[in-house]
């Protein structure tokens, strides 16, 4: 009997060995749970706050594109204002200048016209007015003072001449009717 008793006795440490070894590894298995929760927290945290960061700076980055793309799409159109500018003020100078170099003598043929028209009005109306007379300065000839064309000057002494500045001629009526 004292065989059968210690071989249940060694049955029973070995059995509570095990027990013993099976809740010790029961034990690590829940601390690494735990630290594992911790971790998978600790991830999601951190994954969390880079997904959050990552999404700020694409965003970022695509409205950056957005204005980078309209300041070019922007300096593409003043470059193309400024040119075209250039052009039409190129052309533009060049008809003026085209225009200047040609010459028409029909201005130079308007007062006559109306001198013409000054005479037959005058005949129209049976009023005879002073008679044309020949004007020295520039051999043109030129109706009386009192018949007059508001805006239309006789030619004059040139006015940049400083000698010719106290023989010109001034005008003593003003020009329109009077203001009310």
């Amino acid at each position: 009997m004292l065989f059968s008793v210690r071989q249940k006795h060694q049955d029973l440490l070995t059995q509570l060995a095990v027990s013993v070894q099976g809740y010790l590894a029961l034990d690590v298995i829940r601390r690494n749970n735990l630290e594992l929760i911790k971790g998978v927290q600790r991830a999601t945290t951190t994954t969390v706050s880079a997904l959050r960061t990552a999404v700020i700076v694409a965003r970022a980055l695509a409205d950056q594109k957005l204005v980078l793309d309209q300041i070019t799409a922007l300096n593409t159109t003043t470059s193309n204002l400024i040119e075209s500018t250039s052009e039409m003020l190129r052309h533009q100078s060049g008809q003026i200048n085209e225009q200047a170099a040609v010459r028409d003598d029909r201005p130079g043929q308007a007062p006559g016209g109306i001198r013409q028209h000054l005479r037959d009005d005058g005949r129209d109306r049976h009023v005879q007015g002073p008679r044309p007379r020949h004007d020295a300065e520039d051999g043109h000839r030129a109706v009386g003072r009192d018949h007059e064309v508001p805006g239309v000057s006789r030619p004059g002494p040139d006015p940049r001449d400083p000698g010719q500045r106290d023989r010109r001629p001034r005008r003593t009526e003003p020009l329109g009717p009077a203001p009310r």
